[in-house]
């Protein structure tokens, strides 16, 4: 009696640790999302270039930055150049609970491309990503302007890849749309002072991460609104 017991409970933990095997395989082996985005902007390429090859800026569109800290300025071995720094991001989940992603970011500068790229890993390499912005010459409704393509691939486990492909998708449509409202009409004007703000902004969000008070905040929340 005492044998067929164990052997029913034997059996048991097999097909549980074989379901167990599988979840833990689906939900964890790896997969690639990848998202475009695109804009048209009333505004010169070298301008839009301008905009993009100050990640500083980005603390402005981007609808989930806290900000960019230690920017060092850098170049590659095939003489690229560009910078590298540490990112920090606030992201919400569903409204439960808010997470805090600390992680850097490489971009290079391919001005004569009209390319910026970036890669980063988030969580020691559970996210890993590639990114670029791409600048071509465009006309809309006989307006000259630059026609910005985003484009991110993304490598992560399957159980993120839906949630990542979400928000991601959402906050690289916000920050195309804020680039936007910066270089066209009125806006343009703010970007100078923007620049000489910046290095402001990141030694008080310096502060607030030694304080733990990480809340992201837009300065001017009208630029951080979807296109």
């Amino acid at each position: 009696m005492a044998s067929s017991k164990l052997s029913f409970v034997n059996s048991r933990l097999t097909v549980f640790s074989a379901v167990l095997a599988l979840c833990s395989y689906v939900f964890l082996r790896r997969t690639s999302v990848e998202f475009r985005e695109e804009i048209f902007i009333q505004a010169s390429e070298s301008e839009v270039f301008e905009f993009l090859s100050d990640v500083r800026l980005l603390d402005f569109v981007h609808p989930y930055r806290v900000g960019a800290f230690n920017i060092t300025a850098v170049t590659d071995d095939s003489g690229l150049e560009g910078v590298n720094y540490d990112n920090v991001e606030r992201i919400d989940f569903f409204g439960l609970y808010t997470e805090t992603l600390y992680f850097p970011v490489h971009t290079r500068f391919l001005r004569n491309a009209g390319e910026v790229r970036s890669s980063y890993d988030v969580m020691n390499g559970t996210i890993v990503a590639n990114q670029s912005f791409t600048l071509h010459p465009a006309q809309r409704n006989g307006v000259n302007g630059t026609l910005v393509v985003d484009v991110s691939r993304v490598s992560l486990p399957w159980a993120y890849s839906h949630f990542t492909a979400w928000k991601g998708g959402e906050a690289h449509k916000m920050i195309l749309g804020g680039m936007r409202r910066f270089l066209e009409g009125e806006n343009r004007d703010v970007i100078t002072l923007l620049k000489q703000y910046a290095d402001l902004r990141i030694q008080f969000n310096e502060l607030r991460l030694l304080s733990n008070d990480i809340t992201s905040f837009c300065v001017l929340p009208m630029i951080c609104s979807n296109s």
